[in-house]
């Protein structure tokens, strides 16, 4: 196994270049960091694994599915959570393989809902012939409470529209970021805009407490591997973010 190491917060698609060899047999990528919110240029990995080898590109895109747009076709297999930035809840997985490509996905493992006729009279006789493509990834029963929240939850985001939530929201993180840069906190999200995603992330020798006075004034960040970090979406809006940067003011 190989790691692809960042460079001051970015992926470099050279350095992935340099890892990829004819004995590459499966690349696994984030669409987008969940520590600091780096998303990685997708287009141009997809063309660069294509061209230097027949590995696998699968894709986890829970830190940037219902958020930002992204071209499946690009990839092998997509998987992702339903919570996050698709608004659902824990205990479900979504899994997507481009329709042109689902007759090479043929999970092994038989469960019952993943069968073709998990009925079939000859079913204790014979060997089942498993569905192809992402449906043969759902082995067992369903999740059904997770289903129904991400079933709503999504028809609610493509009722909106991601393209339209990105317009909404991607002036917002400019702006989070312009300001930031202004204070004194160490901004280790890269300030690119083809990087840019919803999550920002930064620094300081006190970001436990400050984190903890920014939940008292009622703003949503979180504290974890020693850096704060915010989500913005597309329900979020200019006040929201100056009220973020009035109480970080006050705590710093």
């Amino acid at each position: 196994m190989k790691v692809w190491h960042s460079r001051e917060g970015r992926l470099h698609t050279e350095d992935l270049e340099a890892l990829i060899s004819e004995k590459t047999r499966l690349i696994n990528l984030s669409l987008v960091s969940f520590y600091n919110g780096f998303r990685i240029d997708l287009e141009e990995i997809s063309q660069l694994v294509r061209k230097s080898s027949d590995a696998v590109l699968t894709l986890d895109a829970t830190q940037g599915a219902g958020r930002i747009s992204f071209d499946a076709e690009q990839v092998d297999i997509v998987v992702s959570s339903t919570h996050k930035w698709l608004m659902g809840s824990h205990g479900a997985c979504i899994i997507a393989i481009p329709k042109t490509s689902k007759m090479d996905w043929c999970v092994r493992a038989g469960g019952w809902h993943n069968l073709e006729d998990p009925f079939n009279s000859n079913r204790f006789d014979q060997a089942a012939t498993v569905m192809p493509g992402a449906d043969g990834f759902m082995l067992g029963m369903p999740g059904f409470p997770a289903v129904y929240a991400v079933e709503r939850s999504l028809a609610y985001l493509l009722r909106i529209g991601v393209h339209n939530i990105e317009h909404a929201a991607n002036p917002l993180v400019k702006y989070a970021i312009e300001e930031l840069e202004k204070l004194p906190v160490n901004l280790i999200t890269p300030n690119q805009d083809k990087n840019l995603a919803g999550i920002l992330s930064f620094t300081h020798a006190d970001a436990e407490n400050i984190c903890l006075s920014l939940n008292e004034k009622n703003v949503s960040v979180i504290y974890h591997a020693g850096r704060i970090r915010l989500a913005i979406h597309g329900y979020n809006n200019e006040q929201d973010i100056e009220a973020f940067l009035s109480h970080l003011i006050t705590a710093l």
